[in-house]
């Protein structure tokens, strides 16, 4: 793996020292993922990509970002330094397979990052499903409606932006 830009490696260790306050609603790494990314985004002060990729791009960056960015553990338990290193592979290997070669590896992580978010947020709205402290529990209609809210509100804010 080659050495990320120490501007790039500086800008993910900053994003991953604080995480904000949780509250009871939703998965930690989902909601930690994309406050880093937009984290990342704006002390860059990045262009995020208007055009998404193709269908089979955008899983595979869904894809990758599982196999080389997500870990054991909860992002916000993870060291700064842990996860700018992940960030090294992550885009290293996006950059390997040719994943949105017009982009800056800064905006490739990001993308990457925010296709992840939305991906997985809507996957986990369309299981039956979903696991608690306590267990796994059905889902109510009511919980899968204000979580598919959640996901329009950062997207139409996204969108606005």
């Amino acid at each position: 793996m080659k050495q990320i830009d120490s501007n790039f490696r500086r800008a993910v260790i900053e994003a991953a020292g604080t995480w904000d306050r949780l509250d009871e609603s939703g998965d930690p790494n989902t909601i930690d993922l994309y406050a880093h990314a937009r984290r990342v985004e704006e002390l860059l002060r990045l262009e995020v990509p208007r055009d998404p990729p193709q269908k089979e791009a955008g899983v595979a960056l869904v894809e990758l970002v599982e196999r080389h960015f997500i870990g054991p553990q909860l992002l916000r338990h993870e060291k700064p330094e842990t996860i700018a290193q992940r960030a090294g592979i992550l885009t290293d290997v996006i950059e390997r397979v040719a994943l949105l070669p017009h982009r800056s590896v800064p905006q490739r992580y990001v993308a990457a990052l925010f296709g992840w978010h939305g991906c997985i947020n809507m996957a986990k709205l369309l299981r039956r499903t979903y696991v608690t402290p306590a267990g796994e529990v059905e889902y109510k209609l009511e919980e899968r409606a204000g979580g598919y809210r959640r996901l329009s509100d950062c997207w139409t804010a996204e969108v606005a932006r």
